[in-house]
């Protein structure tokens, strides 16, 4: 077959099985206004690909979003600059079109390399910093973002395909591409302009075939896929982990931006803020080392002391 040709400045990927209908609908709810492609992989043999491709591309073949996002990548003549970035989502994540647009201008004009959409309240949230707040925010700058919903600035998801291929159900892969692409905290961020829901699931056959993506709810059966039990998938996300030098860490929001603020400007105040941060963290730590030591020393000089008063004692004996 022909390679795919890209038409837009972005890309939607996604793996979809017989439980997408509400997230693909949501997607696709307004094509003609989109601002990016959409490329669907049908994991799942009872649910295939019409005939009539809906989208941009449509290819059935089971598997996991990473790995088939590996072979999309690997299988088309696709170079850094075919997009500007690529939104990697899940297949229960509802968030309409032109949300998906606001999305990837906020991406792009701050400039960042990773992002997530924020996630509204009352769904399947596994981390606070991702969770609509009450506060008026464009982007919270941050160290971390779920692979879930994740954004990826096209040229570094190229950089990162053998981590993809080798990503199983996606647990850990998020940490091994914070681990291998050096960025800066104002590269990541969640994207709190706009907002997508994650439903709880309820997509539990039996207790045996229920399995967990980190924290994540069970998913169905991708086709003929054996799913993974919870403790197999952590491991061998685990073993993903190790094997690409990363560390489990805990995700901290930096900074946030309000609509209409200066970006560039509040950027400098907050980085001066960090950066004096740590010069009194490292001045906290010099003290406590310099403690330390006098602690020690003082401990030193008294058990001296005591072995000089028994010599003095033995010696008059």
């Amino acid at each position: 077959e022909d390679p795919f040709v890209p038409k837009k400045e972005f890309l939607l990927f996604a793996a979809i099985g017989n439980r997408s209908s509400r997230a693909v609908s949501s997607w696709t709810q307004d094509l003609q206004r989109r601002n990016f492609d959409i490329v669907l992989y049908y994991y799942d043999s009872a649910f295939q690909a019409p005939k009539n491709c809906p989208v941009d591309l449509c290819v059935n073949m089971k598997g996991y979003k990473w790995p088939l996002l590996y072979h999309f990548l690997s299988s088309n003549r696709l170079t850094a600059d075919s997009y500007q970035s690529v939104f990697a989502v899940d297949d229960d994540i509802i968030i309409d079109t032109l949300s998906i647009n606001l999305m990837f201008h906020v991406f792009k004009t701050h400039g960042l390399v990773f992002a997530q959409p924020g996630l509204k309240k009352g769904g399947d949230l596994h981390f606070r910093h991702s969770q609509e707040w009450r506060a008026n925010t464009e982007v919270r700058y941050m160290n971390f973002v779920e692979n879930q919903a994740m954004v990826v600035h096209f040229p570094t998801a190229l950089k990162l395909q053998m981590i993809m291929r080798h990503g199983f159900t996606g647990w850990g892969v998020d940490y091994c591409f914070f681990s291998i692409i050096d960025t800066n905290v104002t590269q990541i961020g969640t994207i709190m302009a706009v907002m997508a829901e994650h439903p709880i699931s309820t997509d539990v056959t039996s207790a045996s075939h229920a399995f967990k993506e980190g924290q994540k709810p069970a998913l169905l059966s991708r086709g003929n896929l054996e799913e993974p039990e919870e403790s197999l998938n952590r491991e061998v996300g685990e073993q993903l982990i190790r094997d690409c030098g990363g560390t489990i860490f805990r995700p901290r929001v930096y900074f946030k931006i309000r609509p209409g603020e200066n970006r560039l400007e509040r950027i400098k105040i907050e980085m001066e803020k960090m950066r004096i941060e740590q010069l009194e963290a490292k001045a906290k730590a010099a003290k406590k080392k310099k403690e330390k030591l006098a602690a020690a020393a003082m401990e030193l000089s008294r058990q001296t002391s005591n072995d000089n008063t028994a010599w003095q004692w033995s010696g008059q004996s």
